[in-house]
């Protein structure tokens, strides 16, 4: 016998959250699962009752059953009533845009900085706030003296400071005792320079005030203006510039050649402690000078030799691009033995085929090389013409994310760069990243900007690469040490992120959204199976085998459609768990793989080599058990182990960040106990349905 119960009815706000206390009948019961799933939104079990978060929930009345189980094998069944007061497409993220954002922590709080003072604040990585300070109001007074010295002398006509304020990157100095920003003070021009500066500014709090210091790196000189620059001789200059007539050379006014433009910092640190800055955009191509940890500004015993392609006596080491090919924003990580480089190619504008490209080294100033072994440096134009950034069709650099259509998403993005990757405490992995939006125009996204701020948690691949899963971060992520192949067998969309296909269209000029829609650069997910008995088909043929967390696929054949990308070759996948953007929740793959993505075969070169590719299986929320014993019952009276959180597949974790891990899942709704029957049930609440929600910038 079943007893039933009513949970009672509540009015979820705007803010698209609400917990039920649980009825005093049940309150003695040991398991709990949900039965029967509301149509929209998601539920889960925490510490204070039963939670229902409306995620992609219109206005209306949704009801769900929870079945309890006491340890005498009583059964219970408790209906609740969620009254959803409006309609909450988003309910679980707060909105906000910042274009090339840089990520920091200080205490318990996440902050965003971006182009134009784009200032971001979060607890969870969901849920973004604005916040000011000085340079919010007093830019240009504070700014005044660089900006009329260097920026603002350009041939572009180029006078206002408000729009060039431009990716800032903040990171603490511990030698200092202050955080540093590396602020960008754009003045673009004409005539093969680019007249723009990095400049300091230091702050006690990151909610606080900046105060100017001093720039940092020029670009842009000409014979008539370098000595106000610190190119010269003495104390705080930079000698052996300048030809021996006192004249710039000719390198410096040549985009192809040395024509940097001096913005998109990014400040790290390397395993000796030695600080350094990486900087620049297209034309020249990105470069890294040392910097003197007591003044956070360039270190001037510190000098480069000039080596074609490699060195530069005043730019320092060029470590990716150049030859006016693409490439900018980049951004650094270390995580085990590599460091991680991210570029942004392409243009930025929704239909410019803006996107995340990745590259490695074992240093943090090179070299680098991608997944096919091609360098991060270019030295002639590699695609299309000068300055055309037709590099961004190419197979080099690990492309990270692009346009595509596949089950679970809210929308499909475009234009996704200006990013970095943090690595928070416990480990985990987030690709912190601007993005626009084939599904959406300016005035139907939530903060009425083209762009908009998008978290999304990466793991490592098991060849070493920082992949992308294919959800936006909610919150709750898990990863097994192991997995079996009943869990991991079944029905998947893949995606193959093909770096030969960009979006294209013009979203603010296109409204028929089902012909944006229709843009060829949309890589639609291809269907897969795997069989149990280690076969694939489908879409794609071949075979399959599972070691602990990692997943390999033999690709034999593909049969390409509906603008999917073809596969064929080996993958190496690493399996993990998260909910998808329409309240489901997803086992998902993610990995490098492959020596062909389009469906013209491995003779074409420009499509061919590895390339990054993401899956996912529409699922049940997971039962509350422990990931590295997942065959044994749990006690819900105990500390549960719900995902070793840290994004990596390590095979092993302390019990504290397991334990830390845990509750986040439970905070966020997402763990539901035991009840191993009931929980099959959860399937009802993973849809297999696409939702599209209805410069820098």
């Amino acid at each position: 016998d079943v007893a039933s119960y009513d949970g009672g009815a509540l009015k979820v706000s705007t803010e698209g959250t609400v917990v039920f206390a649980e009825p005093d009948a049940v309150r003695g019961y040991s398991r709990r699962a949900l039965l029967t799933a509301p149509k929209a939104g998601t539920v889960g079990m925490t510490d204070d009752g039963v939670r229902y978060d409306a995620l992609a929930a219109a206005a209306g009345t949704y009801k769900f059953v929870v079945r309890y189980a006491s340890k005498d094998g009583s059964l219970a069944d408790v209906t609740y009533t969620a009254n959803v007061v409006k309609d909450l497409a988003d309910a679980t993220h707060q909105r906000a845009s910042a274009h090339d954002p840089s990520i920091v922590k200080e205490g318990d709080t996440y902050y965003v900085f971006g182009s134009h003072r784009a200032w971001l604040r979060s607890k969870d990585l969901k849920n973004w706030e604005s916040f000011e300070n000085n340079l919010s109001t007093d830019y240009a007074e504070i700014l005044a003296e660089p900006w009329a010295a260097w920026s603002s002398q350009n041939d572009n006509a180029n006078t206002d400071i408000s729009g060039n304020m431009w990716a800032p990157d903040v990171v603490w100095n511990k030698t200092m005792n202050k955080w540093c920003m590396y602020l960008s003070l754009n003045g673009g021009g004409r005539n093969n320079v680019q007249k723009s500066m990095i400049v300091l500014l230091t702050a006690d709090h990151l909610d606080g005030d900046w105060t100017y210091v001093a720039p940092v790196v020029y670009s842009g000189f000409r014979d008539s203006d370098v000595a106000a620059t610190d190119i010269g001789s003495g104390e705080g200059k930079v000698d052996g510039v300048l030809d021996a007539d006192g004249k710039v050379p000719a390198r410096y006014l040549s985009l192809d050649d040395r024509g940097v433009n001096a913005i998109d910092a990014d400040v790290q640190t390397d395993d000796d402690g030695s600080m350094w800055l990486s900087y620049g955009s297209w034309f020249g191509g990105i470069w890294m000078m040392k910097l003197d940890p007591a003044t956070g500004l360039r270190d001037y015993a510190t000098t480069y030799g000039t080596v074609k392609n490699e060195s530069d006596v005043y730019y320092g080491r060029k470590i990716a691009g150049g030859a006016n090919n693409s490439g900018e924003g980049a951004s650094y990580v270390k995580r085990g033995d590599y460091w991680y480089l991210f570029v942004s190619m392409g243009q930025l504008g929704v239909d410019g085929g803006y996107q995340i490209r990745e590259f490695r080294s074992k240093n943090l100033t090179g070299p680098y090389v991608d997944q096919n072994g091609n360098s991060a440096r270019y030295g002639t134009v590699i695609a299309g013409s000068s300055g055309s950034g037709m590099n961004k069709l190419v197979n080099r650099g690990l492309k990270v994310l692009g346009s595509a259509s596949y089950n679970g998403i809210a929308e499909i993005r475009a234009a996704q760069g200006g990013n970095e990757v943090y690595i928070d405490d416990d480990g985990s992995i987030y690709n912190v990243y601007h993005t626009r939006f084939v599904d959406r125009q300016r005035n139907e996204t939530a903060t009425g900007s083209d762009n908009e701020l998008r978290v999304q948690q990466m793991v490592v691949s098991p060849d070493g690469w920082l992949v992308s899963t294919p959800y936006e971060y909610s919150g709750a992520f898990r990863q097994k040490s192991s997995y079996t192949v009943d869990e991991v067998s079944g029905s998947y969309q893949i995606v193959v992120n093909d770096p030969t296909r960009t979006y294209a269209t013009n979203t603010e000029q296109v409204s028929d959204e089902s012909a944006r829609l229709a843009d060829a650069g949309i890589v639609h997910a291809a269907n897969i199976d795997l069989a149990s008995d280690g076969s694939v088909s489908g879409q794609a043929q071949g075979t399959w085998s599972l070691d602990g967390n990692t997943v390999t696929l033999h690709i034999t054949a593909s049969t390409v459609g509906n603008n999917a990308s073809g596969m064929m070759g080996d993958y190496a996948l690493t399996v993990c768990e998260q909910p998808n953007e329409v309240g489901g929740y997803a086992l998902t793959l993610a990995g490098v793989g492959g020596n062909v993505f389009t469906s013209a075969g491995s003779d074409v070169q420009s499509a061919a080599g590895k390339t990054s590719v993401f899956a996912a299986k529409q699922t049940a929320w997971p039962a509350n058990e422990d990931p590295d014993d997942p065959s044994g019952p749990n006690d819900p009276s105990q500390p549960s182990n719900d995902a070793n959180g840290n994004g990596s597949n390590a095979q092993a974790n302390t019990e504290s960040k397991k334990e830390s891990a845990a509750r986040t899942l439970t905070s966020t709704g997402s763990a539901v106990a035991g009840l191993a029957v009931a929980a099959l049930l959860l399937a009802a609440a993973g849809t297999l349905t696409a939702i599209r929600r209805r410069r820098r910038g």
